[in-house]
């Protein structure tokens, strides 16, 4: 006879579509309302656990079948034997349709049967053995020869560490189950040899999804759904995790909410904005079925360039601070990039190198330069010629019908919004205009603007809900990187002969990104909204905010050191031209001691993650890192206290 592998079944080989098992049973008590064997659903979840955990109490081992939780429950509800035997059909129902076999779980049993082996299927569970065969047997998990234990029908359990006497005289190999104490403690106190299979279990990103009570069931379907793709996925761990874990929740959450709102708000038309917004337009199309949403969805090229320039009649303060304000250094490349001059022209003002950062004076002097003579006039031209193409666009796309249409951006100051809205107002497009972002930093001048909704925090209006602990800054930049595009930056548009307005584009598709593993990412996240049930629910607002809230928190303050590996190397765009780009986070080195000793500080921009670095960096040198920080913060305060005295 071939070996014998002795595997557990629940988040080994089967699994859920729900991230907490006992959200089954909210399923259970709306069905049975349907059914008319409850008033209200609400009662159930409470009552069902409560008569399990009552019925385990003095039984064998605890081990209880589903029929006898039942007969302690029916008397709650006033059921007689025919009612009970209908509410448990319903249950078991329900079971077996949220269950689906555990990606790679198939491969694994058919390698080992390969070899000769043979399986024996060993579970936990108050669920009829029948059923668990069925359910084996449906999903292609089971072979006749096969063993099945279920701990209801033999009183004997792999947490009372009794069920392996079952196997007397044919005893198991090796056990794989994903319990650190139930599988692997179990079976090694029984002598046998165990494989912990830890991948079946929720990660701490889904956890905080099931946990989200506020999400109701769907953050439940949402923890499962992430779970399902995660172990899909045939690459890197940690990659995986981020990914299903935090960016596809994240991401899906707030398109959902953007969804329902525009539905709610009667709007007919949805333009996502580029470039951020392409990766938020697609995963739309995929969610809009699920929605309550019943117009158009759309992708709107534009961009703070080709707004900014086309908003411009005159070369003024708000055009000037455009091109020229770059806190982490400016170069002619940069200005001719955000401008459309030429380097050439530029340099005929500041003859420097292209990418030679400027100094304070030279910029001044190119600032004066811009508002004047030869290089103020190219500079009105390019806007005028901007402003011509633009509204070209806009009207084939739609606009200036007077049907009520939303635009969905990641948000931050709105800038872009007050150039576009200026646009439509100056050509007398009237459309009903609502805006929905992911959040808003403060703006005085769109204090009023109730055409605005922000999904995670305002700080125009206060808190959705912002607990603080993030920057908000940190909130922007994770949020671009999750809707990093792959297409290049826009550099304006151009008539055809057919009388189409298209897109210009410059350079080229932001490859970096696409390196980094972009297109993976995206996948991931479609894969998780696929998985998702067919009809969103449509979750309380402020409960969606926190759990994403709490998801980015955690990413953010607390990567664990391969996530930090993964996303260390990252592409961030640092230049608002999207022309600029560096790693989202580094190990620090000696070359930032140094700097602390010289300095007092350490050397890094406003772009930088410094959690992931912290993470990356060799304990011994984080200590020296902290001393050398400690150090000159006291020589400060001595310095200050002798200066006072």
């Amino acid at each position: 006879m071939g070996k014998l592998l002795s595997t557990d079944i629940f988040d080994t080989v089967l699994t859920r579509s729900l991230g907490d098992p006992h959200d089954l049973f909210d399923l259970v008590g709306d069905r049975l309302v349907v059914a008319g064997l409850l008033p209200d659903g609400l009662v159930f979840r409470r009552s069902r656990i409560e008569a399990e955990r009552r019925r385990r109490e003095g039984m064998p081992n605890g081990e209880v079948t589903l029929a006898e939780i039942y007969e302690r429950l029916a008397p709650a509800f006033g059921w007689d034997e025919s009612a009970s035997q209908r509410a448990q059909k319903i249950e078991l129902q329900a079971e077996g349709e949220v269950l689906c076999p555990v990606p790679g779980a198939a491969e694994r049993l058919a390698a080992h049967r390969r070899e000769g082996g043979r399986i024996a299927f060993v579970s936990d569970t108050y669920l009829p053995e029948s059923f668990i065969r069925e359910a084996l047997d449906r999903f292609g998990l089971w072979q006749a020869e096969d063993r099945l234990l279920v701990s209801c029908g033999v009183r004997k359990s792999k947490a009372s560490h009794t069920i392996w006497s079952e196997f007397e005289g044919d005893r198991p190999e090796r056990h794989v189950g994903n319990s650190w104490e139930h599988d692997v403690g179990s079976a090694q106190r029984a002598g046998l040899e165990a494989e912990w299979f830890p991948q079946g279990n929720l990660t701490r990103y889904e956890c905080s999804l099931s946990d989200a009570r506020g999400l109701g069931s769907f953050g439940s379907r949402l923890a499962a759904a992430s779970r399902l793709a995660r172990l899909e996925h045939a690459g890197d761990a940690a990659f995986a995790r981020s990914i299903t874990g935090v960016v596809a929740p994240t991401l899906i959450l707030f398109v959902g909410w953007v969804l329902e709102s525009a539905a709610a708000k009667g709007c007919r038309r949805i333009h996502f904005l580029s470039r951020d917004g392409h990766f938020l337009f697609l995963l739309a199309q995929r969610l809009q079925a699920r929605s309550r949403f019943e117009g158009s969805l759309h992708y709107l090229h534009g961009g703070r360039k080709v707004w900014y320039l086309a908003r411009s009649r005159a070369v003024d303060d708000f055009l000037l601070n455009f091109l020229l304000d770059a806190p982490d250094g400016l170069t002619l490349r940069m200005v001719a990039s955000r401008s459309g001059l030429t380097e050439t022209l530029l340099r005929e003002a500041c003859d420097t190198p292209p990418d030679q950062p400027l100094s304070e004076d030279q910029r001044e002097t190119l600032r004066s330069a811009l508002g004047q003579g030869k290089l103020r006039e190219a500079l009105l031209e390019i806007c005028q010629k901007q402003r011509q193409d633009l509204v070209a666009y806009l009207r084939q796309e739609g606009f200036g019908g007077g049907e009520p249409l939303a635009l969905v951006d990641v948000g931050w100051t709105g800038k872009s919004l007050r150039c576009f809205q200026e646009i439509l107002a100056d050509v007398s497009f009237d459309d009903p205009l609502s805006v929905f972002y992911f959040g808003r930093l403060p703006s005085a001048t769109q204090h009023d603007d109730q055409s605005v909704d922000a999904f995670l925090f305002d700080e125009n209006l206060g808190p959705r809900y912002r607990p603080g602990l993030l920057k908000a800054l940190d909130y922007t930049r994770i949020i671009e990187n999750f809707c990093v595009s792959d297409q290049e930056p826009l550099d304006g548009f151009e008539s055809k002969a057919n009388g189409r307005v298209v897109p210009v584009f410059r350079g080229q598709r932001n490859q970096a990104a696409i390196d980094w593993g972009l297109t993976a990412m995206r996948n991931l996240v479609f894969r998780v909204a696929e998985l998702l049930p067919e009809k969103l629910e449509a979750s309380d607002h402020l409960a969606a905010a926190k759990g994403v809230d709490d998801l980015l928190v955690d990413f953010f303050q607390h990567p664990e050191h391969d996530e930090a590996e993964v996303w260390a190397s990252f592409p961030i765009e640092t230049d608002a031209t999207g022309s600029f780009q560096r790693p989202w986070a580094r190990a620090f080195g000696m070359s930032d001691l140094i700097h602390i000793l010289r300095h007092g500080y350490l050397r890094q921009d406003s772009t930088h993650w410094a959690e992931a670095s912290d993470c990356l960096t060799p304990p011994s040198l984080r200590r020296a890192l902290a001393a050398a920080t400690r150090l000159r913060m006291a020589a400060a305060r001595k310095l200050r206290r002798q200066s006072v005295s």
